[in-house]
C-alpha cells in the first residue's frame, strides 16, 4: 500500500526494508562498541535467549561483555518503531513517547526474564524511524562514548555529537532505501520497467557502515 506520505513504507516488511535498516543500526552500535575497546559480539551462539514460550531460538542483537550493572554482560536488542503507523498513531497523538514505551515492553517481555536467569542484564534499544531515541539507547551511547573518550584522550561531548550524527544518518538512509526500493519494485511490477531497485552498487554503499571510527 503506497500512501501519499510514504508512512506505511517506513515499517512495511515487504521487500525487507525494516530488517536492512535494523541491521545497519546494529552494525553502527557494534562499531561504536569496538571503537570503545569493548569486544562486542553479534548473534553469538553462546548467548541464546529464548522467548518466554520457548518456541524459538531468536537471539538478541549485541552482547557487551562486562558493561552492565555490577560488571554483568549487557545484552542489547534493537527495535525500530514507526509512531505514525496506523496501529500506533492514536496512542502517539495522546502520548508522544508511547511508541518507544511499547517497543521497550515488547522486548522486555520477550527477553528480560530469561536473561536475568542467566545472570545477564538485558536492555532494549528502541528508537523511532523518525529519529527519536529511547533513554536506554542514549545511556548505552553515553557509556560507550565515555570509554572511547578515555582511550583517545578527548572530550566525550565531541564523540557523542559524532555518533549521534552517524547513527541518525544511517537510520535515515535506511528510511530512504526502504521507500525507494519498494516504489521502484512496484513500478517494475506495474510498468515492466528496469529493476533499478536491485542496483548492487547502491546496496554495497548502504551496507558499508563498518567504516573505521577514525578520529572518533
Amino acid at each position: 500500500f503506497l500512501d501519499k506520505k510514504g508512512i506505511h513504507l517506513l515499517h512495511c516488511k515487504v521487500g525487507g526494508g525494516p530488517i536492512h535498516r535494523h541491521d545497519a543500526i546494529q552494525r553502527e552500535l557494534k562499531a561504536l562498541a569496538i571503537s570503545a575497546g569493548v569486544q562486542a559480539s553479534t548473534c553469538c551462539k553462546d548467548v541464546v535467549v529464548l522467548n518466554e514460550a520457548g518456541s524459538d531460538n531468536r537471539r538478541a542483537d549485541i552482547m557487551l561483555p562486562q558493561c552492565g550493572e555490577q560488571g554483568r554482560n549487557l545484552l542489547l536488542d534493537i527495535t525500530i518503531k514507526n509512531p505514525a503507523a496506523e496501529s500506533l498513531i492514536d496512542h502517539t497523538i495522546r502520548d508522544q513517547d508511547s511508541a518507544i514505551r511499547t517497543a521497550n515492553k515488547q522486548k522486555n517481555d520477550k527477553y528480560q526474564e530469561r536473561a536475568l536467569a542467566n545472570d545477564i542484564q538485558f536492555m532494549p534499544m528502541a528508537l523511532e524511524c523518525y529519529g527519536a531515541l529511547s533513554k536506554e539507547f542514549v545511556s548505552v551511547m553515553h557509556m560507550l562514548c565515555e570509554k572511547r573518550a578515555d582511550i583517545v584522550g578527548r572530550d566525550k561531548s565531541g564523540i557523542m555529537n559524532y555518533w549521534y550524527k552517524r547513527i541518525s544518518c544511517t537510520l535515515h538512509k535506511g528510511n530512504a532505501k526502504a521507500i525507494a526500493k519498494r516504489i521502484l519494485e512496484v513500478n517494475r511490477e506495474v510498468a515492466g520497467c528496469r529493476d533499478e531497485s536491485n542496483d548492487p552498487m547502491v546496496d554495497v554503499e548502504y551496507d558499508n557502515n563498518d567504516t573505521a571510527c577514525h578520529g572518533n
